[in-house]
């Protein structure tokens, strides 16, 4: 908002195939233009550019499902479903951007992936969502839920594709809407950590908003399948309705197993974000030195969760590469050791890292030799 006001338009004019795509795949070209303009073309972002974002966000997100929950139409209703998911997903990238102007890059690459998972769902629920009520309104003839009621009985198979579709679109577990929600609001629990207290007071306040936005979306479903498929028929168009055709049985039903597996299968998708989460944590690298002379990037910070490495502090390396450099002495005709390296495969950090260990530890190890043999002569 408040650039929504012709989605509610375009949806019930377009056919239900239709809507499907524009819902699932055309909304997203924003989403993308916006991360590949603020995240990758423009400098280094600030905080105050992520609390506009997470204030816009959280608005989009309110208003949408309480628009939504006035409508009759089904695919007005569903439309305005858009709009609050398309302000979920701003609000992982509006804390991604936070975090990554503190210097938070795991929270970042944490908030980017909630962000990028919600937009995988939203193309599969919303998709589903408007298959259902496009095989109600060629069944039927009619959008208005008014109009509609007991189609449980003609359509078994559909009314359980778009049950399906509700429970994932009102983030309940174990479908794959819960999972992304999920976490984004593990991303809106480490904001306590931010430096600015700007971004401390309004954070909670997002997620309070984002909580309240679920439970309203949840209502407005509970609404949406109730009217629409339970109870008794309240028009003739209803009487006459039958099951939809079986190519639309399958793409529902194809995408309702999807949203299953995204739900109970989780780390699978999460696995496929995480190289552009990496890759632009990386972007986001800032090389600092350590007390040992190697350049630690905050980037393996951000990728730590995902590789299993593990950080004591911001002045040592990470433990991964402290394995990577582990040292084999050998010892020399002088007493000091000469050192041969065993070093292990480690994905946060490149091979050139660990040769720069091995010159500077061989420097180290060789001084002793030069005294003792100085002295001796």
């Amino acid at each position: 908002m408040p650039l929504h006001v012709w989605l509610p338009l375009a949806h019930p004019a377009a056919p239900s195939h239709v809507s499907g795509l524009m819902s699932g795949v055309m909304t997203k070209v924003a989403v993308y233009a916006f991360i590949r303009i603020v995240f990758d073309l423009l400098n280094a972002p600030s905080w105050w550019a992520s609390m506009t974002v997470l204030a816009l966000a959280a608005a989009t997100a309110l208003l949408g499902v309480l628009y939504a929950l006035m409508q009759h139409d089904l695919k007005r209703l569903l439309a305005y479903h858009t709009v609050e998911n398309i302000g979920i997903i701003f609000i992982g990238l509006g804390l991604a951007l936070g975090f990554r102007a503190a210097g938070m890059n795991a929270a970042a690459a944490l908030a980017l992936t909630a962000a990028l998972f919600h937009v995988f769902n939203h193309s599969l629920f919303k998709s589903l969502l408007f298959f259902g009520s496009g095989a109600v309104l060629t069944a039927t003839g009619e959008r208005d839920m008014e109009k509609l009621g007991g189609l449980i009985h003609k359509m078994p198979l559909a009314s359980f594709a778009f049950l399906v579709g509700c429970v994932a679109i009102s983030a309940l577990p174990p479908l794959n809407g819960f999972v992304s929600e999920w976490l984004t609001f593990q991303a809106i629990l480490l904001s306590p950590a931010l430096p600015q207290w700007g971004l401390k007071i309004l954070i909670p306040g997002v997620g309070a908003v984002l909580a309240l936005s679920a439970a309203l979306a949840a209502a407005c479903f509970v609404k949406a399948f109730g009217v629409t498929f339970l109870g008794r028929a309240r028009s003739d168009a209803v009487a006459k309705a039958g099951e939809a055709d079986r190519y639309s049985l399958v793409a529902m039903l194809a995408l309702a197993a999807l949203c299953l597996l995204a739900g109970i299968l989780p780390g699978f998708v999460v696995d496929a974000l995480t190289p552009v989460s990496q890759a632009w944590s990386m972007g986001a690298c800032r090389r600092k030195r350590t007390s040992a002379g190697l350049p630690l990037c905050r980037s393996a910070k951000a990728a730590a969760p995902m590789t299993g490495c593990s950080f004591s502090s911001s002045s040592r390396p990470p433990r991964c590469l402290r394995r990577a450099r582990s040292i084999v002495l050998r010892r020399g005709d002088c007493g000091a050791g000469r050192p041969g390296i065993a070093v292990s495969r480690c994905r946060v950090q490149s091979r050139s890292i660990a040769r720069r260990a091995l010159r500077s530890r061989s420097a180290a190890s060789l001084a002793p030799c030069s005294s003792q043999r100085a002295s001796a002569s």
